[in-house]
């Protein structure tokens, strides 16, 4: 809505033919990639043939289950089974209490939310807890789980329970408020007064103290996640965050997660691939096996698309594919890997990212619905042939191009997109 008149071509909502390429929860916004979907079949959108149609192709084109953000459950399920494909899940805790400035952080301290947790993780097993097609679950999406030791500091703990529980965690550690303000070079006489005004960290002592509520922050949220997912979802694997590399590289975030999570989750972009970096989040879980939960590689020049990391070709983006999955399946420890997405975004961008939406060509197939064969061919290549690298009767395969390959000791030449 808001930019009918750029388009050469748009019906009515009450146009018949079209009226399932208007998305039924979203006033005014229309998809060109089900509005193709007609053109070509003559029929109107039906969710379940479509997802039957790309569970095929999938399965032609050598993947073999189904990642993030895919619309599972209901229906959808009855299909997966027909297929016998696999797929992931998303834990049910939007709308949870926030943190402040800190992205897609909720307040592990807010009273009662072990009972909510809880009544969610019943009502998510009511319908996944006995599907053995069901790999895991995500706890979220690229928390910004780093910028809690600034984001806290700042709040009120008549507002905040986290700010509230750091206030306490300060009363033990400084039973004098005096010490604790000699201590983080604040002037305050009152522990009523220290919760409601910002802390800023410029001592050392501040530093580290912060440190230790992060520790205690971390372990309160992924133990209540563990504690609730564990009791209703005994047989399924929790598979982590989805971080993105600046918030994994974190030692204490990797090493108290991973005493609740079965699986360590990055959104891992790169060209060069780094494997002194993944060899390192894997030391800090203590042996946990990885799941790269998502990459993608674009080519602006043959799809029209500007946006994303660009590469010459189709051709091109299907052997930086064969790089990124073979040298991942080297290692040992990836145990998955997820290819963001099926679909090219549209050129008018996401819609629900308003007028500047991400508008790039991750997709296996064209929003004319016309697959990439230059690119997948060499992704079934790998696909097909996986097993080989894993069990190290082939090398990994590499692409012949610089800047794909890191220097020796490799973190410094990476390139993270």
């Amino acid at each position: 809505r808001g930019r009918e008149e750029i388009y050469q071509w748009l019906p009515s909502q009450s146009d018949p033919q079209f009226k399932s390429a208007w998305r039924p929860n979203d006033s005014g916004v229309f998809s060109f990639l089900l509005a193709n979907r007609i053109h070509k079949t003559g029929q109107p959108f039906d969710q379940l043939e479509y997802v039957d149609m790309w569970i095929t192709r999938e399965r032609k084109w050598g993947f073999n289950s189904l990642g993030a953000f895919c619309p599972v459950g209901g229906k959808v399920n009855d299909v997966l089974a027909k297929h016998n494909y696999p797929f992931v899940g998303h834990l049910p805790l939007g709308n949870l209490k926030m943190v402040p400035d800190a992205h897609l952080i909720w307040d592990p301290f807010v009273p009662g939310i072990e009972q909510e947790m809880d009544r969610r993780m019943a009502k998510y097993a009511s319908e996944f807890a006995n599907d053995p097609l069901l790999i895991g679950s995500f706890i979220t999406n690229e928390p910004h789980i780093e910028e809690i030791p600034k984001a806290v500091p700042i709040l009120k703990a008549s507002e905040s329970a986290a700010k509230a529980r750091l206030v306490q965690l300060l009363k033990e550690r400084y039973p004098n408020v005096a010490d604790f303000a000699k201590a983080w070079n604040i002037k305050a006489d009152r522990y009523e007064q220290v919760g409601q005004m910002p802390l800023n960290i410029t001592t050392k002592q501040a530093s580290e103290d912060m440190q230790d509520y992060f520790a205690l922050f971390l372990d309160r949220r992924y133990k209540l996640v563990h504690d609730a997912f564990r009791k209703h979802m005994p047989n399924h694997l929790l598979i982590g965050d989805r971080w993105m590399p600046g918030t994994s590289n974190n030692e204490l975030l990797i090493a108290t997660a991973a005493k609740y999570l079965d699986i360590i989750s990055i959104n891992y972009y790169a060209v060069g691939f780094d494997r002194d970096y993944l060899d390192r989040m894997h030391r800090w879980s203590g042996g946990k096996p990885i799941l790269l939960s998502e990459f993608y590689y674009t080519s602006p020049a043959e799809s029209g698309l500007p946006g994303g990391r660009g590469l010459a070709s189709q051709d091109k983006r299907g052997k930086a594919y064969r790089n990124y999955v073979e040298s991942a399946l080297d290692t040992g420890y990836v145990v998955g890997i997820e290819w963001f997405i099926n679909v090219d975004q549209a050129v008018t961008g996401r819609f629900f990212q308003g007028f500047n939406g991400e508008a790039n060509n991750t997709g296996l197939v064209s929003v004319a619905d016309r697959p990439y064969k230059d690119m997948l061919k060499h992704m079934m290549d790998t696909n097909y042939d996986w097993f080989s690298v894993f069990n190290g009767s082939r090398k990994p395969y590499q692409i012949d191009d610089p800047s794909f390959h890191l220097a020796k000791g490799g973190s410094k030449k990476t390139v993270t997109i």
